[in-house]
């Protein structure tokens, strides 16, 4: 009877998992690709407390993680006006970002401490089932560089995320119809050709 009612509990577990990281990623989608922007803005923060509520849970999944991602990063570049809290929502996101990476490429732990040159290496060993994960840790880099540019530290960090957008490119070029493309074309005009 105790060996079935823990059968039970880790079924639950799960079932709950599951249902939540639908529900994160349906709830990404739905809003990313909403028509009213005045509905998103003001209801917007309700999810994103919800989803910061699912992502505290014991060992949240990645695909929860990327969504929360997503929703942070999208709130501090489309809503936020003040800096500060601008910078918070990006450095959350990319956090979250982070953490889904780690869990699905144990190679891209500890991301942001890695030379370019080791980051090159793993990106090398990339393959097309690595797109998404790429993908969203590449839009939240950008989004903490870009919120954080008054610190240098975090411009040293572009050619990093630079370099995920790329993989992505490499590995599908179509994906999230050809967004990886605009990136690529946003990061050229960040420099004046004397920087490279």
């Amino acid at each position: 009877m105790l060996l079935l009612s823990f059968w039970l509990l880790a079924g639950c577990s799960s079932l709950i998992e599951g249902i939540t990281a639908d529900l994160s990623t349906d709830l990404t989608d739905a809003i990313l690709a909403a028509e009213d922007v005045q509905l998103i803005q003001e209801g917007l923060p309700s999810y994103l407390i919800l989803v910061d509520s699912f992502v505290q849970g014991d060992r949240p999944s990645a695909s929860l993680l990327r969504g929360a991602a997503q929703l942070n990063g999208s709130y501090a570049t489309a809503f936020v006006v003040d800096k500060d809290r601008q910078k918070h929502f990006a450095k959350k996101a990319l956090g979250y970002a982070e953490q889904a990476a780690c869990q699905e490429v144990r190679e891209l732990c500890g991301i942001r401490e890695k030379a370019f040159q080791e980051l090159e290496a793993v990106v090398a060993e990339m393959s097309a089932r690595d797109v998404e994960t790429c993908y969203v840790l590449a839009v939240a880099w950008t989004t903490y560089i870009e919120t954080h540019s008054d610190d240098w530290s975090a411009i040293a960090e572009l050619g990093h995320a630079k370099l995920l957008m790329e993989t992505v490119l490499n590995l599908d070029a179509t994906y999230e119809a050809g967004a990886p493309h605009m990136y690529l074309g946003v990061f050229d005009t960040l420099f004046p050709p004397s920087m490279g």
